[in-house]
């Protein structure tokens, strides 16, 4: 399952531990390959995502989003509106998704593959950001 949610309010972002480590190895190869920059910005503490309820139910994901500390705080505020989308930011992102998408249907997933990441318990956190990571293939094999 791939979750878009927050693009243009920034350069393309992946939320690493709500996402499949395969899938995010992907797409940071993409990224590479097309010179499209991305990264990883875990945003635990923001709320629930709509990740959340297949991750319960052992489903891949890669969350993509652009949020990061310095402009999370727009969320649901008067100010999250089409003024705050950054139309190169949000056009870089969808290239990105149009070569990573197809390149999915490459992937070798064992037929009895079952995703293990754990739903990420949102009141154990007070930060709108615990972790950072740059992004390369093969960065976050597990």
């Amino acid at each position: 399952m791939i979750n878009l949610d927050s693009l243009g309010l920034g350069p393309t972002k992946v939320w690493v531990s709500q996402s499949d480590p395969r899938l995010v190895n992907t797409i940071a190869a993409v990224a590479h390959l097309t010179n499209i920059p991305i990264a990883g910005m875990d945003v635990n503490g923001l709320g629930e995502s709509d990740e959340e309820s297949f991750i319960a139910q052992k489903v891949c994901t890669l969350m993509i989003h652009s949020l990061t500390p310095a402009n999370a705080h727009i969320l649901h505020r008067p100010d999250d509106n089409p003024t705050a989308v950054h139309l190169s930011d949000l056009y870089d992102t969808f290239r990105l998704l149009g070569t990573y998408l197809p390149s999915l249907d490459t992937l070798a997933f064992p037929s009895q593959h079952v995703c293990t990441i754990k739903p990420v318990d949102n009141t154990a956190f007070h930060s709108r950001s615990r972790l950072r990571h740059q992004l390369s293939p093969g960065s976050v094999a597990r």
